[in-house]
């Protein structure tokens, strides 16, 4: 009876001293994974400076850059000749190139606002429309003219053409309202002696 007491004894101190390995070996592996994770918690801190250094270096960068181009584009426009940009854009309305021609004088105008040929360039985009078709931007781009630059040259060009193109769209009613602002305001130009041959056609209607 006394040796199998003893064997049991020695079994539950076996059984002990493993279990005591087993607890120490994975408070060894606990301690070893804590570690590992410290380590990688500090290079992804690292990394993470890094890339906030790039973007403060990329942002620089990037200010440097649009400055350098805002000094260009001001540079190429302090050397542009307003009359030969009016000249070129007139000669691609001339070709029929409408869309380029409309392209130059909208860049006439960004340059030059106050150039006594601001007002011929803001009719001409809209005579472009015009002839693409594009009436409602055609009113728009007239109507620009004379809001813009009431004593401008193309004044009674532009009421006139507001007519024609209502006359096209078979609104006789606002067709008439500005062939009749033609005739009352400028009775000796051309644009009034137009206006009067599509008036009569509309009586005839």
């Amino acid at each position: 009876m006394k040796w199998k007491i003893v064997i049991i004894i020695l079994i539950l101190f076996l059984f002990s001293s493993c279990t005591d390995k087993r607890v120490i070996i994975l408070e060894r592996n606990i301690n070893s994974l804590q570690e590992q994770v410290f380590e990688l918690n500090s290079k992804v801190e690292e990394q993470e400076k890094k890339i906030l250094e790039i973007e403060k270096k990329s942002e620089i960068l990037e200010k440097r850059y649009n400055k350098k181009k805002n000094t260009q584009i001001k540079k190429e426009n302090t050397q542009i000749n307003p009359l030969s940009l009016y000249d070129k854009a007139l000669n691609l309305f001339n070709k029929k190139d409408y869309k380029k021609a409309i392209a130059k004088f909208t860049q006439f105008l960004t340059n030059f606002s106050g150039n006594e040929l601001a007002d011929n360039s803001q009719y001409w985009i809209g005579e472009s429309y015009l002839r693409l078709g594009d009436y409602e931007k055609a009113i728009s781009a007239f109507r620009a003219v004379y809001q813009r630059y009431p004593s401008g040259n193309k004044i009674p060009d532009t009421y006139y053409k507001i007519g024609y193109i209502y006359f096209l769209k078979k609104d006789y009613k606002k067709a008439k309202s500005y062939f009749n602002i033609v005739i009352k305001k400028f009775p000796y130009t051309e644009p009034a002696k137009y206006s009067k041959t599509y008036l009569k056609k509309l009586k005839r209607r």
